[in-house]
């Protein structure tokens, strides 16, 4: 695996690449060549970018399309109910108000906002069932029942939720194949205890200073692999160099699975001793009200894991880290509280 640079901003559409998945479609095996082509496209992205887009896969386009209406529906209630909802101090599922919300309500019902540094109001979802980590600030499922709401409301979301996580754990199969591993080779950090995976609904109001305004600033993520579904474009990626180019938009036919944005998180950044990348990324405010259904999917929490020997050898024999990390550890470090 080798980085090379260049002088010149590349294409976004040549780094961030829109990669075919429909052999997930049907038994598939990873010395298929459609198999072994997607996953060449995932390296080169991930040594790249760190940026790629999945179409043609499982997620089925009537639970994508149902999910975002419903989350539409959701941010459209009044403040006053969303905020018995709210994230607070002791749990992160639920409700978070962006900075537009009522400043002085939030501070007054000890609530946490997104800060300066988020115009988007979240709903956080978990695993259903999940009993949370109560001392990471990691609380179980809370959802709504306004009678505004469709009767299926937590039914769909639940149902988005085990899709996209199903799809997570293929793209993390095809991102082990990428790294010439077999091809089951995340199944233990994937399924080893508790995981903190996260969806989030996330809805960006418009602005009159559409393409200069930030919705969520620059950062990276702190989980394994996040997987995006949006209605309109609004991401943008910093490269080499700081400058940010937006991701460019997939535009799918009728009735297909939508585009899939996919991009690596810390963990893998660190699992592959900084071979890939977790890149640094925001999303930027448009004239258009935008929502996203964004999908983070993290390792058992306790799952203990050290840079790729392989990834290592690559580096020179240097490590970014020494020791033993687990994804609780990270996440401590990182944040010093499950956000």
């Amino acid at each position: 695996m080798t980085h090379s640079s260049s002088s010149s901003l590349p294409v976004a559409s040549s780094i961030i690449p829109t990669i075919d998945l429909s052999f997930l479609r049907q038994p598939w095996h990873p010395n298929d060549a459609a198999v072994q082509a997607a996953a060449q496209q995932i390296r080169a992205a991930c040594i790249g970018s760190g940026f790629f887009t999945i179409v043609n896969h499982t997620l089925r386009a009537d639970v994508a399309a149902r999910a975002l209406q419903y989350s539409r529906r959701f941010f459209a209630l009044p403040l006053e109910y969303k905020m018995e909802l709210a994230v607070s101090r002791s749990a992160t599922s639920g409700y978070l108000p962006s900075s537009y919300e009522d400043v002085e309500l939030i501070h007054h019902l000890n609530l946490r906002s997104n800060g300066n540094n988020s115009l988007a109001q979240t709903f956080h979802t978990r695993l259903e069932g999940h009993p949370g980590f109560p001392e990471m600030n990691i609380g179980a499922n809370v959802w709504p029942n306004h009678p505004s709401l469709p009767a299926d409301f937590k039914e769909t979301m639940i149902e988005y939720f085990n899709e996209v996580d199903q799809l997570s754990v293929s793209v993390m199969s095809l991102i082990a194949l990428s790294l010439d591993l077999p091809v089951d080779f995340f199944k233990d950090f994937l399924e080893s205890g508790l995981s903190a995976s996260v969806l989030r609904c996330l809805n960006y109001r418009p602005s009159t200073a559409a393409g200069k305004q930030q919705g969520i600033g620059a950062h990276t993520d702190g989980d394994a692999l996040t997987l995006i579904v949006q209605d309109h474009q609004g991401l943008q990626v910093s490269l080499a160099g700081g400058a940010f180019v937006d991701v460019p938009p997939v535009t799918v036919p009728p009735g297909s699975p939508p585009a899939v944005v996919c991009n690596l998180g810390d963990i893998l950044h660190l699992l592959t001793n900084g071979v890939y990348q977790s890149t640094v990324h925001r999303t930027f405010k448009t004239a258009r009200d935008r929502h996203s259904l964004a999908f983070f999917r993290a390792g058992g929490f306790d799952f203990e894991f050290e840079p790729l020997e392989a990834c290592v050898r690559i580096g020179g024999g240097r490590k970014i880290f020494e020791g033993k990390m687990t994804p609780r550890k990270f996440v401590q470090s990182k944040y010093g509280y499950m956000n």
